[in-house]
């Protein structure tokens, strides 16, 4: 039977354990990620004494963390978010900038207007159409800038993946290494051990979207957005960054596999990254391209129609670039792609994938949209105001990028010289 000493001794002890895990609590009161710990106090067995029992004290048996699975999935998810709209803001707040400091595109082609105004009115005067083309040259000279300011930002974000990409794998290999910990120690798994996981996790899921599940032997498995794995119990995949098949200058986000995942992930900073440059920037540098197509046509078609000073033909005041084809990587035939523009009332903006078939050509929209191609009586292809010549022998399956609009305003420029 136990002794009165001994069932005092084991409510001091377990007193005793209970103060210590108190004042832990209130240390770490400030430290980031410290769950609040208690003490699991269980009733040790009694022994039995003749027609009664007799209590033998008390045991601690755990010391555990306040701890909702939820709630801390929650916290990860609403951190995700935090840092995909944090991030958003910002490569937004900078896009703005761009345009406000960049150039004045409405008062440049508010002057170049009034120059025809000026040329209409004093047809014979050299001066005034001297002037015309300088401003047609500030205008040029402000698209190319707009454009510029685009194409840095491109880059900037190519480095801002990079670095993402190095510092989720960083932490999925911090928390692979906790795993390991956390199975070797099993049930009596230190709390602090938890607690640093759990800490990483929240860390990673402000990079990127992630879902986690938590297995028998204690670890913790994280998938990404995309479906990849990221962790499972000791091992660390993360992502890898490669070039795009189409454009070498364009960072994209590989699987583990080396396929291209970027379109597939989403929350966090590096879904802000991704989604920015494919629904804002692109689209935004794509349209810019669309107006200086749009003046270019539209004042040289204008030219088109009148004579000049010497009784010739009005020649054009800009020269209009031409759509950029990037044939992919990936192709094993020989064939080249060229395009122009066939109606320039027809360009919406968008970006389209053009591929070769066992049957044919197909035309699809970057997002997967289908396009209808005509095929013309000299074997050329039509579609949404482009024309497409082949040359060469396409294998199927090759397939070729066509930007109408991305480098127009880069590539506007003035090409005329003469003011007569």
């Amino acid at each position: 039977m136990s002794s009165l000493f001994s069932i005092g001794t084991s409510g001091l002890n377990a007193a005793q354990l209970g103060l210590k895990t108190v004042a832990n609590n209130i240390s770490n009161a400030g430290t980031d990620g410290y769950s609040r710990q208690s003490t699991i106090q269980v009733e040790r067995p009694g022994q039995y004494a003749g027609r009664y029992t007799v209590g033998s004290g008390v045991d601690v048996v755990a010391v555990q963390r306040a701890y909702s699975q939820y709630l801390t999935t929650a916290l990860w998810n609403a951190n995700s978010g935090l840092q995909n709209a944090t991030t958003a803001n910002a490569l937004a707040s900078t896009l703005n900038g761009v345009f406000s400091g960049s150039g004045d595109l409405q008062g440049a082609l508010d002057d170049f207007y009034a120059g025809f105004s000026t040329v209409a009115n004093a047809p014979g005067d050299a001066g005034a159409r001297q002037s015309l083309l300088g401003e047609a040259a500030a205008v040029t000279q402000v698209f190319n800038t707009l454009s510029g300011q685009f194409d840095q930002q491109r880059s900037q974000l190519n480095g801002q993946i990079s670095d993402t990409v190095a510092d989720i794998n960083g932490t999925v290999d911090k928390i692979a290494a906790l795993n390991l910990k956390i199975a070797q120690a099993g049930a009596s798994a230190p709390n602090d051990l938890l607690d640093q996981r759990d800490g990483l996790v929240k860390q990673l899921a402000g990079y990127t979207g992630i879902s986690t599940a938590s297995q028998p032997d204690g670890t913790l498995s994280i998938y990404s957005s995309s479906g990849q794995v990221l962790v499972n119990g000791g091992y660390a995949y993360g992502f890898k960054t490669g070039t795009d098949a189409y454009d070498a200058g364009r960072t994209v986000v590989l699987d583990a596999a080396g396929n291209d995942i970027s379109g597939r992930l989403s929350g966090g900073s590096l879904g802000a990254l991704l989604d920015y440059r494919s629904q804002v920037l692109d689209p935004a540098q794509n349209a810019l391209g669309r107006a200086a197509l749009a003046l270019a046509g539209s004042v040289n078609a204008q030219q088109a129609k009148g004579l000049d000073l010497n009784g010739q033909q009005g020649a054009p005041i800009f020269s209009v670039p031409a759509p950029a084809v990037s044939a992919s990587t990936r192709n094993t035939g020989g064939a080249t792609v060229g395009a122009s523009i066939s109606d320039l009332s027809q360009l919406t903006g968008a970006d389209y994938v053009l591929t070769r078939t066992d049957t044919g050509w197909t035309l699809a929209t970057t997002d997967g949209q289908n396009v209808s191609l005509t095929v013309n009586a000299d074997d050329s292809l039509s579609a949404a105001g482009l024309t497409f010549n082949v040359s060469g022998t396409a294998a199927s399956g090759d397939s070729f990028l066509i930007r109408p609009t991305r480098a127009a305003a880069g590539k506007l420029a003035v090409a005329m010289s003469d003011p007569s």
